[in-house]
């Protein structure tokens, strides 16, 4: 037999044709990891080669022998039915990819379609109306957002988008929305008359309509009507069970609900007079709103809502006036009781909750005191409440963003990026929707988590171009193990900090460019240029005064600067300056970042966070 093997060189041939198929299915999978080539090309591949494998013993069998040999027909039959085996095998893995591709495009198709964009009403009373607009959208919005089947673009969203007179298929494209529910309101004689709207925004098409008419004083019955109409009508085009609940025993009565609706566009327009710099409109506007609410509390005395819209409008007028701490804390004392008020008619109001919390923040956050028991107090008593808002509401995207500011000021990191992401996921569009991915691409440099690191920048950087912190997280990145040092361009290091430098506010401006330089000093040591990092550093480190960066921040940047380009020794000594600076600053969860680890066997580092 085995001089039959060596005569016929089977073993030459399966060898050479198993080295073959090798080399031709790395090439396939080179190409098809690269998108050159479809995936299914690498499957199709495979079970041809394998099948080749049975074929080439035939073969090797039958001619692997010098001279001439003629095909016997026990080998034609053999490879004919490798041939159909092949066959077979390759158009079934094809035809398991074309229903899987066709599964995923129409779970993606449905997916689009749930993803719900509520256009602001259009008002056709010229603004008699508008408070009834925009209280009927935001109602639909806010009970649609309630429905596990939706997925609903907050009003942070749709906001941009009210005053515009956009094309319902460019708001879908630019929300990611495949369905936009639009509407209209006008007067008829006395009655108010809504119209209605479903929209396909992949085509422009409407889907479906309504209309109703209702006299003037039935407000109520027409906010009901929107919210169940607009979710049968969802649910017919969706083609997915669609329920919202009633407005219930908790809305408060006609005249009441009335008042907060138009409390809130008093509230909006005051809010333009602050863009347009009119100062004294804008607080004429905050009062007269805050006196719309108080007397919808006398009418309904039994509804927490007025009192919680009260505490929401004299937490913006406290953040205003934080320049007067002052002010700012009696504004803040008055919140707090609009807040328990409401938390006396329900003790499991969310937004209450999360407004009394959010004002023990703001407090903590303005350090009118220095002692040390008041603060803690203050700081508990927010993370309890903004804790147990989010449990009762996990919807509640300013409170997750709140709770992620403060565990960041404890250096609980892992927290503050679990928040920062149940604020992103609650609701993208959230006015501080910057400062949370900010925070998730910050955490998650801290942790380690290079990945998701360079998604969040990638993110923020394509959400908010304007935005210098973004302009800033890609040279920040080069800095660390996140970006590969064969992969550094310092042409691109440098333009970045340009562009950071262009785009930085006046009042960060000297403060960031420091930080860029001390961090372009830690790219060019891991790019292998110490002495170019060197003078950089030293250029930073004459920029870095006590004047520009009162909390010796810098002083942690250079550290890590100094770490990257091997001088741990001095590194400590900058982390022991910091610490005199602001005694007990450095330690605790913070001090065992990977920022630090090269530092770990300093016995000076040790004695500072306190390990013997």
């Amino acid at each position: 037999m085995w001089k039959q093997l060596r005569e016929r060189r089977l073993v030459q041939i399966v060898f050479s044709y198993l080295g073959a198929l090798w080399v031709l299915l790395e090439v396939v999978n080179h190409f098809t990891q690269r998108g050159l080539l479809g995936n299914i090309t690498y499957d199709v591949v495979l079970i041809w080669g394998l099948a080749g494998i049975p074929a080439a013993l035939v073969i090797g069998w039958y001619h692997g022998e010098k001279g001439d040999q003629r095909a016997p027909k026990g080998e034609i039959a053999i490879l004919a039915i490798l041939f159909a085996v092949a066959m077979t095998g390759s158009g079934m893995s094809v035809s398991n990819y074309r229903t899987e591709a066709a599964l995923r495009e129409s779970s993606e198709n449905a997916l689009e379609l749930r993803r719900v964009a509520v256009r602001y009403f259009d008002d056709e009373t010229d603004g008699e109306l508008r408070y009834l607009a925009d209280a009927l959208t935001e109602d639909l919005i806010a009970e649609l957002a309630r429905v596990d089947a939706l997925d609903v673009v907050s009003r942070n969203g749709s906001l941009p988008f009210r005053d515009l007179d956009v094309p319902a298929d460019s708001i879908g494209r630019a929300l990611h929305a495949g369905t936009v529910v639009d509407g209209s309101i006008a007067m008829r004689g006395d009655n108010v008359r809504l119209d209605l709207r479903i929209i396909d925004s992949r085509s422009g098409a409407v889907i479906q309509r309504a209309s109703l008419e209702r006299p003037a004083g039935e407000m109520l019955e027409l906010r009901d009507w929107v919210v169940q109409e607009g979710s049968r009508q969802l649910r017919s085009w969706i083609g997915e069970e669609v329920r919202v609940r009633s407005r219930g025993e908790d809305a408060g009565s006609q005249e009441s609900w009335t008042l907060v609706q138009r409390a809130e566009r008093q509230r909006k327009d005051a809010e333009a007079h602050l863009v347009a710099g009119n100062a004294d409109a804008a607080f004429a506007g905050f009062d007269e709103a805050d006196r719309l609410l108080e007397e919808a509390e006398r009418i309904d005395p039994r509804w927490a809502e007025p009192a919680v819209q009260r505490a929401s409008l004299t937490y913006r007028r406290a953040r205003l006036a934080q320049n007067d701490p002052e002010a700012a804390v009696a504004l803040i004392e008055r919140g707090i009781q609009h807040a328990n008020d409401a938390l006396e008619l329900s003790r499991t109001n969310a937004r209450a909750l999360e407004m009394r919390g959010t004002f023990n923040y703001y407090h903590y956050l303005l350090r009118t005191t220095t002692d040390t028991r008041t603060q803690d107090a203050l700081l508990e008593s927010a993370r309890s409440d903004l804790r147990a808002a989010v449990g009762y509401d996990p919807s509640l995207a300013g409170a997750w963003a709140s709770l992620s500011h403060l565990y960041y000021q404890v250096d609980d990191v892992p927290n503050a990026v679990v928040a920062a992401q149940r604020a992103w996921e609650a609701d993208a569009y959230l006015e501080v929707a910057e400062l949370v991915l900010w925070r998730l691409f910050g955490g998650s440099l801290d942790l380690m988590n290079f990945a998701p690191a360079v998604r969040w920048c990638d993110e923020g950087a394509l959400r908010f171009p304007e935005s210098y912190r973004f302009a800033s997280c890609r040279l920040r990145l080069m800095a660390t193990p996140a970006i590969p040092t064969a992969d550094i361009d310092i042409d691109e290091a440098w333009r970045l900090l340009a562009k950071q430098d262009s785009l930085t506010p006046e009042r960060a401006a000297a403060f960031e460019h420091a930080r860029g330089l001390m961090t372009m000093s830690a790219v060019l040591a891991r790019a292998s240029l110490p002495d170019s990092a060197r003078a950089v550093l030293e250029q930073a480190r004459a920029l870095a005064t006590a004047d520009i960066d009162p909390t010796r921040e810098l002083l942690l940047v250079e550290a890590y600067a100094r770490i990257v380009l091997g001088e741990e020794e001095r590194a400590v000594d900058l982390l022991w300056e910091h610490e005199a600076a602001v005694p007990g600053s450095f330690g605790g969860d913070g001090a065992t970042l990977w920022w630090w680890r090269d530092l770990q066997d300093q016995p000076e580092f040790r004695r500072l966070i306190g390990l013997r």
